[in-house]
């Protein structure tokens, strides 16, 4: 494995910093070694990675509908209808090591997909369709704000999605069997939610999407993970047709 140290900011080799390199100066906490993608042995194809995250329970929340339909997930399901390996983690609600955890993630994972998961105030599953830079005052689990209020210093001030959530939200809304409806977002709020997603999008907007689902007050786990299985499918077939279902 290739690896690439960051103390204090600065690499030993340049070449190989991530995109995300001032956000890794300005946090130095947040990467001391950034991982290279695992190679494939000669000959070997790799089987598509999908990486799908949610987020522990926040305040005044006991429980975190994003967090229950993740770990509810028919993985094998998925796996099998898209030919991909699926890989899952549950975030905590905090700006610095959640971003530390999905930055590491896409760096040893490569996923051909990747679908972040987030709890919200919404009757509908929201597919959301960019992200902000700047206005992140709200205090996180660990009552911190990001340095600066801002997720990348010197970052865009917004980040869309290369994939078209309409078209998504459309397909999604024609599937009969769910019991959720879809709909596209340009908002995903400016907490935690927002901040992992313009991350991620930094890193990779062709192939990043964030998903909020309803509280368990609006819906029952079992109707959301069902709609959030359908919604990863629909992604991906998305994705590998090039925006047109």
């Amino acid at each position: 494995k290739v690896c690439v140290w960051i103390v204090q900011g600065v690499s030993k080799d340049d070449t190989q910093l991530p995109r995300n390199l001032n956000f890794v100066k300005k946090y130095p906490i947040i990467s001391d070694m950034v991982d290279a993608p695992e190679v494939s042995s000669e000959g070997t194809k790799t089987v598509p990675k999908i990486y799908v995250t949610g987020f522990k329970p926040f305040r005044p929340h006991r429980e975190n509908a994003s967090e229950l339909a993740v770990q509810s997930l028919n993985i094998r399901k998925v796996e099998q209808e898209l030919t991909v390996r699926v890989h899952t983690d549950i975030l905590p609600v905090e700006y610095i090591n959640a971003g530390t955890r999905i930055l590491k993630s896409r760096k040893e994972l490569s996923p051909k997909l990747t679908v972040h998961v987030g709890q919200g105030n919404v009757e509908k599953l929201k597919l959301e369709s960019r992200a902000k830079n700047k206005g992140y005052i709200l205090h996180d689990e660990v009552r911190h704000t990001p340095p600066g209020e801002i997720c990348l210093p010197g970052g865009e001030d917004v980040i869309e999605s290369s994939i078209d959530m309409n078209v998504v939200a459309e397909a999604m809304n024609k599937k009969t069997h769910l019991n959720l409806q879809c709909a596209a977002s340009r908002d995903p709020g400016n907490f935690v939610c927002g901040f992992v997603y313009y991350l991620s999008l930094n890193e990779d907007k062709s192939s990043t999407a964030f998903i909020h689902v309803p509280s368990q007050d609006n819906s029952s786990i079992k109707d959301t993970t069902d709609a959030l299985e359908e919604a990863i499918i629909t992604l991906y077939q998305q994705l590998m047709q090039g925006n047109s279902l």
